[in-house]
């Protein structure tokens, strides 16, 4: 008789702990979480997907706030002298 009490005892504690997981109390799952677009100009995540505009305003693929010219504007106001720098020549 003993060892039947113990399977009783035994199957009556695996009820319960299973009852921890998969009772009433129990949340479901979340809802799949969808993969965020992110613009490579910028780095930023897409609002609308690929066809809508970054968290910046900017579309896929496209930085509207990098200046688009080749001048470096930190000599003009980096050297009097305008375009040639003597430090440089050392």
């Amino acid at each position: 008789m003993k060892g039947r009490h113990q399977k009783e005892a035994l199957a009556a504690l695996f009820d319960w702990l299973t009852g921890l997981f998969t009772g009433p109390g129990t949340m479901e799952a979340p809802p799949p979480i969808e993969p965020v677009e992110i613009n490579p100009a910028t780095g930023l995540p897409m609002t609308g997907g690929i066809g809508g505009v970054d968290v910046g305003g900017n579309p896929y693929g496209h930085d509207d706030h990098v200046a688009h010219s080749t001048h470096d504007h930190w000599n003009d106001w980096s050297n009097p002298a305008g375009g040639h720098d003597s430090w440089h020549d050392w």
